[in-house]
């Protein structure tokens, strides 16, 4: 299976996935502190992350926290938002 790559140059991190995992998976790996009270759940708002490059499509639950421009702009709930390639936060 291909591994994705994901960068978060902010923190100077780089870690590797599978597809389907969630950004929130990855920013804990890379030992990056993110809010998320509500588990994961989508619930909350806390754990929003801008996706710079890469496709990450936006969650249903998405709408409920961004508006179309955010979303536009690349805003996600980490918790939520699953990998499909290589990709910088």
């Amino acid at each position: 299976m291909k591994e994705i790559k994901v960068g978060f140059p902010q923190y100077k991190q780089i870690v590797y996935a599978i597809p389907g995992t969630s950004v929130f998976e990855c920013v804990m790996r890379a030992d990056i502190a993110l809010r998320a009270p509500c588990a994961g759940q989508g619930t909350c708002g806390k754990c929003v992350v801008k996706i710079v490059s890469g496709n990450v499509p936006p969650s249903s639950k998405c709408g409920a926290f961004f508006s179309p421009s955010e979303i536009e702009q690349g805003f996600r709930l980490a918790c939520c938002a699953k990998l499909t390639e290589d990709t910088v936060i």
